[in-house]
């Protein structure tokens, strides 16, 4: 199946000059239709940055320094969204590609009504569509996602965190498009409220049928809602595997860490670890690996070789926590390439 998406080798950065800040380094993966990507990381690790290249909405300096970013929906020929021209990209943003912005407390607009702000999205796209119809099109959107149409009339101001948080995605799904990006959807939510969150996000993938890519720091929230997840650190991928495989095997250190570094919500109690350190500053990263400073397994080789992103297995020996053999993945640590002492 082609890929909906298909971003390669993308390099994304701030400013200019000795002063220029890497972001994303070399990022790439695939998107097909109808499926759940997720992109998981610390804080600072280049998840929004590689959202917004795609969406080419990049503030300030941010720039796409190389790299493509392919995409192929409504079965038109493939365009590279990194150096399409900007009415290209308008026609695609929002109609083809949406986003829901972190932080829905602060994204909306807070003097114009979900009415208007919804309708506007829909005016913007289809001119030719009245303002009934635009007013009909909008209650079914809040509808879709469980607020009462007569809310439309609301400002955000007068709507719960949870509320909000749906009249985001009411307005990313506005032209029916054929990717959602999430960034951090679920932020200053409560449990309670981020699972129903959750619970509506995939009865209307499922229904809709749209693919979706997912950003988040909570590796374990993930687990629940992708088919494949991107592990991101200092503006690297450096794990690509299926959900469920990462979740019974994590290969990388720091992917293991971010996995202890949540409590489980049922089971057993465990102690959490997490991950020593702070992420490195992105203008001076560590020669060798950028993670070996905060990793436990780190050789001698981390500090003078940076492992590239490449296909691997598990060594021999090594069994899964569950006794199954784990899916074959790509990933970026010495541990698990012929220099490594797990070979």
């Amino acid at each position: 199946m082609t890929a909906l998406l298909e971003v390669r080798d993308l390099d994304v950065s701030y400013g200019h000059g000795e002063d220029t800040l890497h972001a994303v380094r070399g990022a790439s993966f695939s998107l097909r239709r109808g499926e759940i990507v997720g992109v998981a990381g610390e804080s600072g690790c280049g998840k929004s940055t590689l959202a917004f290249a795609i969406a080419r909405l990049l503030r300030g300096s941010g720039h796409v320094e190389g790299g493509e970013i392919l995409w192929s929906g409504r079965d038109r020929e493939p365009i590279d969204l990194a150096t399409a021209d900007d009415e290209s990209v308008r026609r695609v943003r929002w109609s083809d590609i949406s986003i829901v912005m972190q932080s829905a407390m602060n994204a909306m607009n807070p003097v114009l009504s979900l009415r208007s702000q919804i309708g506007d999205v829909i005016k913007a796209h289809d001119p030719a569509a009245g303002r009934r119809e635009r007013g009909r099109r909008v209650g079914e959107l809040l509808e879709m996602v469980g607020i009462p149409s007569a809310r439309g009339r609301a400002f955000p101001h007068e709507l719960s965190g949870g509320m909000r948080q749906r009249a985001m995605i009411a307005l990313a799904l506005a032209l029916s498009p054929q990717l959602v990006i999430l960034d951090e959807p679920t932020t200053a939510l409560d449990v309670v409220m981020q699972r129903q969150v959750l619970s509506e996000l995939k009865r209307l993938q499922a229904d809709l049928g749209f693919a979706v890519l997912f950003i988040t720091h909570d590796l374990s929230l993930l687990v629940e809602i992708a088919d494949r997840i991107l592990v991101m650190y200092a503006g690297t991928v450096v794990e690509r595997a299926d959900a469920l495989d990462l979740y019974r095997a994590p290969f990388h250190p720091y992917s293991r860490g971010l996995l202890t570094s949540f409590p489980k919500v049922t089971g057993v109690r465990a102690e959490l670890t997490g991950i020593p350190g702070t992420p490195p500053d992105l203008r001076g990263l560590p020669d060798g690996c950028p993670f070996h400073p905060r990793c436990a397994s780190a050789m001698d080789e981390c500090k003078r070789e940076t492992p590239a992103l490449v296909p691997r297995r598990r060594p021999d020996g090594e069994a899964t926590p569950d006794g199954e053999a784990t899916q074959s993945r790509d990933v970026a640590c010495l541990l698990y390439q012929p220099t490594g002492r797990a070979q």
